[in-house]
């Protein structure tokens, strides 16, 4: 797998926040992420983390995980939901068993009934 830390893609742009509160109850990471987030006013903020999730919630941010954007993607036919879910399998992520379960369901029903569509000719 590639090491994003040590030479990341060009079309990532690594921004540190000018200021973050150490005093938050989570790592250094997280933090940074929420302080960040604040700085730039995000629309959203990426967090799989149960703990910082809630406490950039109780700051106002709004929060998705990586399951959402993943799912959202596959809805707009961005990516395939399985390899996606089975490539991140094979990372560090650690995530609901139950979750991904329901949206590998959600997405196969979804892509039933879009074929299901297709097939079906014009509407008159």
């Amino acid at each position: 797998m590639a090491n994003w830390a040590a030479s990341p893609p060009e079309w990532l742009e690594v921004i540190a926040p000018t200021t973050f509160d150490a005093n938050l109850p989570l790592g250094t990471g997280e933090a940074e992420a929420i302080g960040l987030a604040q700085e730039l006013k995000a629309d959203r903020l990426l967090l799989d983390e149960r703990k910082a999730g809630m406490v950039a919630r109780q700051l106002g941010l709004v929060v998705t995980g990586t399951l959402s954007v993943l799912s959202l993607a596959a809805e707009k036919d961005l990516l395939a939901l399985p390899a996606a879910i089975a490539a991140l399998r094979q990372t560090n992520f650690r995530g609901p068993l139950d979750l991904i379960e329901e949206l590998l369901e959600e997405d196969e029903k979804r892509r039933v009934k879009g074929a299901g569509r297709e097939d079906a000719g014009p509407v008159s």
